[in-house]
């Protein structure tokens, strides 16, 4: 769905408070997200103003009344990210860690629920800081950058490491620096804006 400002504006307010709850994982706050913004979809032009359906398609999604959009599992994990790599011009030069991500299995550690704010803050510093919208055909696009861009944090998080040495909080934000190296400075944004459709 494309919007005009005032509704983009508070559909982008509404998700990052999304984003920003504790009462939910970054997978269920991304499940909600892409509940709210399915609803979204049947709105027209002529009726209620779209700031106004923003705002009760976040709270039917927030009171937990619709339940369609269920948070990933590891094999949709793998795909997102294959999906975001697959993107990546074959003349970039990739760092071997990075290439490997799409055959990584993925297996969180014990310690990873640890880490949920944190990572559902750079979720929404993507939601806020994103090209999707302008490259993408809708809100439902830059939901499922979001989730791209979780996969690739888990699946960096979860990869195996050689001497495993480094705290959770450093695996953390190498997960995180290495999920931006792929979206932000590597990827064919366009490219990706189009498969996720």
């Amino acid at each position: 769905m494309l919007t005009d400002r005032d509704g983009y504006d508070a559909w982008e307010t509404r998700a990052i408070a999304t984003l920003d709850r504790d009462d939910v994982d970054a997978d269920a706050a991304l499940a909600r997200l892409g509940n709210a913004t399915r609803h979204l979809g049947d709105w027209r032009p002529g009726g209620a103003p779209l700031r106004e359906a923003v705002n009760r398609a976040f709270d039917v999604a927030s009171n937990g009344e619709s339940h369609e959009d269920r948070p990933a599992n590891a094999a949709v994990d793998r795909r997102r990210v294959r999906l975001a790599l697959g993107t990546i011009p074959p003349a970039a030069a990739v760092p071997r860690s990075t290439a490997r991500l799409a055959d990584a299995a993925a297996e969180l550690p014990a310690w990873w629920a640890e880490f949920d704010r944190p990572v559902r803050a750079y979720l929404a510093a993507r939601l806020f800081g994103n090209w999707i919208a302008y490259h993408g055909p809708g809100l439902h696009a830059v939901v499922e950058y979001l989730r791209v861009a979780l996969a690739l944090v888990k699946a960096d998080a979860g990869r195996p490491r050689a001497g495993a040495t480094s705290s959770p909080w450093q695996i953390v934000t190498e997960a995180v620096r290495n999920a931006d190296l792929v979206l932000v400075h590597l990827c064919d944004l366009k490219l990706l804006a189009r498969r996720l459709e």
